[in-house]
This record gives structure tokens, sequence and C-alpha cells, in this order.
């Protein structure tokens, strides 16, 4: 289990320019018993080089919260890249660190919530293809 100082996340994450918005989640936010890893979604200005940006970031993360780095796990906030159903538990669920690109975070939302309202049917069906394939597996 590991202990961590809010206050400091957030002032870290604060004075990290690269980060527009920033979401704790998972585990540290849901009052688990466990906590194994800090879970931290960032949405980055469009001109950053987010494989530098994560390297850096996590960094600067393990050194303020003396934390080991294999303990923050970052996510960037793109639909390319990230699993959508951990983006939408993040952004619903988490608890706000930073914001300071309201537009930003309210587009990268936006965009999230049409990407799931127009391939809903294909993620229901994903999921219930998944259901199945386990059911199927669990009966042998």
């Amino acid at each position: 289990m590991i202990k961590y100082d809010l206050g400091v996340l957030k002032q870290t994450l604060r004075n990290s320019p690269e980060v527009a918005a920033a979401y704790l989640f998972g585990s540290a936010v849901i009052n688990a018993s466990v906590v194994n890893d800090l879970d931290i979604l960032l949405l980055v200005y469009p001109d950053i080089d987010k494989n530098i940006a994560y390297f850096d970031l996590v960094f600067r993360i393990s050194e303020a919260l003396a934390l080991p780095e294999e303990k923050i796990d970052i996510l960037f906030f793109d639909l390319q890249e990230a699993d959508p159903d951990i983006l939408y538990e993040a952004v619903n669920h988490g608890v706000l660190l930073k914001n300071e690109s309201p537009e930003l975070l309210g587009e990268s939302i936006e965009n999230l919530s049409l990407y799931l309202i127009q391939n809903e049917f294909i993620i229901t069906r994903a999921k219930q293809l998944r259901h199945e394939q386990l059911e199927v597996f669990c009966a042998d």
C-alpha cells in the first residue's frame, strides 16, 4: 500500500506547464483498502510531445511524492491511444486536480462523449461477446 500527499501531487501538476488538466482516478479515489499505484489522467497541450512529457512527469511526481516511478501510472486523454471506458471512468469518477484550460478539457470530454454515442452499439456488442466467451471458457 502506498501513501501520498494529495496537496503535493496537486502542486506538482500545477507547476507542470505542459499539463492542461489532470484527474486522479482508480483505487486512490474510491477508498479502496489497498492503493498500489496512483492512476493519473493527463490532458496535455496539443504541441507537447507525449513521450517526453510522460517520462518527465513520472519522474517529477515520483520525486515530489517520494514514491517509486513504477507506482505512478499516467494515462493521456487521447481517444486514439487510451481505452474510452477508462477515460470515461476517470472523468466521471476521478478527482479533478488541475484545469488550466477549460476549453481544451471541455472539447476532449465532448469528443469522448461523441465517440461513446457513435459507437454505443459496437461497444455493447463487444462487451456481450466478451461475456459469452468468458461463460464458454469457464464452463469447460
